[in-house]
C-alpha cells in the first residue's frame, strides 16, 4: 500500500521527509519517551493553520497516543483563549 500525503498543504516528498525525521529522532516518541517505530505520527509544533511550516524544525514524532493527547490540549486551548476573547 503506498502512502498518501494528507493533503496539499504537504509536499511531495512527505513520506521521504517523515521517515527521516523519524531516523534522526531514532524511532522514539518525544512525549513519553518509548521506542514506537511502527506507530509514529508526524506532529507539528506550530500547526499549519497557526502559520506553522513542514520544515524539519517545526516537526516532531509521536505515538498515536500521545499526538491524539497533543491535539486534544491544543483544541482545549484554543477554546479557552477564544472564550475568553468573546467574554
Amino acid at each position: 500500500m503506498t502512502y498518501k500525503r494528507p493533503d496539499s498543504r504537504y509536499p511531495e516528498n512527505w513520506n521521504r521527509l517523515r521517515w527521516a525525521i523519524f531516523a534522526e529522532y531514532g524511532y522514539i516518541c518525544q512525549k513519553c519517551g518509548k521506542y514506537k517505530k511502527g506507530d509514529l505520527h508526524l506532529h507539528h509544533k506550530r500547526p499549519l493553520g497557526m502559520g506553522g511550516s513542514n520544515h524539519k524544525d517545526n516537526l516532531i514524532p509521536l505515538c498515536s497516543k500521545c499526538h491524539r493527547k497533543e491535539h486534544s490540549i491544543k483544541k482545549k486551548t484554543r477554546k479557552n483563549k477564544w472564550h475568553l476573547q468573546t467574554c
